[in-house]
């Protein structure tokens, strides 16, 4: 399994990896949530903390 996941990261965007979730974009650009600490539990791809930290969190 492991060359398959190197394989599909290395090379595709995996199809499960939809970036951030609409609703935290939504919620981020309105400015109801203004920069701050921030945490991401079992965040898998990462994509809402990448679209975080881009942001300033």
């Amino acid at each position: 399994m492991k060359w398959f996941y190197n394989f599909l990261y290395g090379h595709f965007r995996a199809p499960w990896d939809l970036g951030p979730r609409r609703e935290l974009v939504e919620v981020m650009e309105s400015g109801r949530i203004q920069p701050c600490k921030a945490i991401d539990l079992g965040c898998g791809t990462a994509s809402n903390a990448i679209f975080l930290a881009q942001h300033g969190f």
